[in-house]
């Protein structure tokens, strides 16, 4: 994990799909440059009859997020039990959303650890975004430039077999 300093500053992504509080079933595929994220999305509102996920092979509301030039990620630990635990939860990090860190102290330290590199350049760190999701099990967080969404109705494991078909 990494320590946060005084200037990370944390928001929530309140345009992003909420994962399905239960079973998102949150996947990941990456080919280095490109980390794909794919996860059920929450029910809607007052639907009396929700669709049961029984895995990643049940087609239902699906997110598929492409993140794009990553260069680092974290999947696993903390759940949403253990989440007090993660640094940012001081700042407002919560269950099941997204969001984004500004100021991040995660690409200052990554800079910083680069920057014995022969041809370390310093502005190659400014575009690069910290992004946060939090699910019932796990927490996922990258850091990357930018990403693209897609919702669609399928299988996680048809997503992620999309994904890597797109190499």
């Amino acid at each position: 994990m990494y320590n946060i300093g005084e200037d990370d500053d944390l928001i929530q992504l309140t345009q992003i799909p909420q994962p399905d509080p239960l079973r998102p079933y949150p996947s990941i595929f990456t080919d280095g440059d490109r980390l794909f994220l794919a996860y059920y999305l929450a029910g809607e509102a007052g639907s009396e009859n929700p669709v049961p996920i029984s895995g990643i092979d049940a087609v239902a509301s699906a997110a598929l997020f492409s993140f794009n030039y990553t260069r680092m990620h974290m999947f696993g630990l903390p759940n949403d039990e253990s989440l007090d635990q993660h640094p940012l939860s001081s700042r407002g990090l919560r269950g099941h959303g997204a969001f984004e860190v500004k100021n991040s102290s995660w690409v200052r330290r990554l800079e910083k650890t680069n920057k014995n590199y022969r041809q370390h350049a310093p502005e190659r760190y400014d575009s690069l975004r910290h992004f946060i999701f939090t699910f019932h099990d796990n927490t996922f967080e990258c850091l990357a430039e930018d990403y693209t969404l897609s919702i669609e109705t399928e299988s996680i494991t048809n997503l992620m077999q999309k994904a890597a078909d797109t190499r």
